[in-house]
């Protein structure tokens, strides 16, 4: 099962958005998934298309046997493509990423790395969402070591601040 929450503030210029998801599961008997983490997003708006931000993130994954994990991720912001006809948005970031893990069988790792994103909003419906979020991050150190992560959300309000959402997390 995966518990997810998510919030967004705006007041321009500012944005901040709070993650968080639990996920556990098993499979023939086995833990397959045991893992929390959390993180939150804030943007700073100083221009209609071009936004500084900062990303903080902490939480654990039993089946990696990581203990704790924290990053800081600051970076720089760009509305690649707006289209009211579509009702889509198409955003890049790029900035760089410090991450901490603290591992329970070996050493513990600290990894810097350049982040490159894309994250896309298209209002399909009046009252039917569809979010994607694609990320790389290569290891500066090490240009062979990277992580890819995606994520899609369909979102359908149920009430104002309230909907249902269905989430595909790679």
């Amino acid at each position: 099962f995966t518990i997810i929450g998510k919030t967004v503030y705006s007041k321009e210029p500012f944005t901040h958005t709070l993650d968080y998801s639990y996920l556990y599961g098993k499979t023939d008997g086995i833990i397959s998934g045991d893992r929390l983490a959390g993180s939150e997003k804030s943007e700073y708006a100083f221009s209609p298309r071009m936004y500084l931000f900062n990303l903080v993130g902490a939480g654990y994954d039993d089946v990696r046997r990581i203990d704790f994990q924290y990053e800081i991720s600051p970076g720089l912001g760009m509305q690649l493509l707006n289209s009211t006809n579509w009702n889509f948005v198409l955003k890049g970031e790029v900035g760089l990423t410090y991450q901490e893990q603290r591992l329970a069988t070996a050493p513990d790792k600290t990894i810097y790395s350049t982040r490159f994103a894309q994250l896309f909003t298209w209002r399909i419906w009046d009252k039917l969402t569809l979010d994607a979020k694609a990320e790389y991050l290569l290891n500066m150190e090490d240009p062979g070591d990277y992580r890819l992560r995606f994520d899609a959300t369909l979102r359908y309000p149920l009430m104002k601040n309230l909907s249902i959402d269905f989430v595909d997390l790679a």
